[in-house]
């Protein structure tokens, strides 16, 4: 893993302010701070082996300790011990970025022309295809909700892949 791909992954997850863990739900911060008392020493921190532990249960459960330990060390190289806040932090930029990844997935079954756009006949047709009904007043205003547009020629109108995104992450 390069020094560079480190540097990344660790300003994207320091950029997640604090209060960033309101986007978490009121459960998951219940649970993670449960656990997290359970495994806590005296200075309200918990070592390595205890978050890879955590991280596990909550979100890594398909992951071998050393993937968690390799995802641990790309966000905080060297530490040893960690806060209930970076746990929040890694728990947070992972449930986004599994997000991201099955948005883009979901984005790329839609898109079966494989252009950055997706229209109102592909939008239809992954509906119908998985069989649910949907009416072309339905897909106008999920794409007017989407794109922001209310005016424009219906049956012209495509949504972006970052529209796209935005709208469902």
């Amino acid at each position: 893993m390069s020094d560079n791909y480190r540097r990344v992954t660790y300003t994207k997850i320091n950029s997640l302010s604090i209060q960033s863990s309101d986007e978490l739900t009121d459960d998951m911060k219940s649970d993670l701070q449960l656990a997290f008392d359970l495994y806590k020493n005296e200075s309200n921190l918990i070592n390595k082996l205890r978050l890879r532990t955590i991280l596990y249960s909550f979100a890594m459960y398909k992951s071998s300790p050393k993937q968690i330990n390799d995802y641990i060390a790309e966000v905080f190289p060297k530490q040893e011990e960690f806060t209930l806040q970076d746990l929040y932090k890694l728990i947070l930029f992972k449930v986004k970025n599994i997000k991201e990844i099955e948005t883009e997935s979901l984005f790329n079954f839609i898109n079966v022309g494989k252009t950055n756009t997706v229209s109102k006949s592909e939008i239809s047709a992954a509906f119908n295809a998985n069989g649910i009904e949907i009416s072309d007043k339905e897909v106008f205003e999920m794409m007017a909700f989407m794109t922001g547009l209310n005016d424009q020629d219906f049956e012209e109108t495509t949504v972006t892949k970052e529209e796209f995104k935005k709208f469902l992450i």
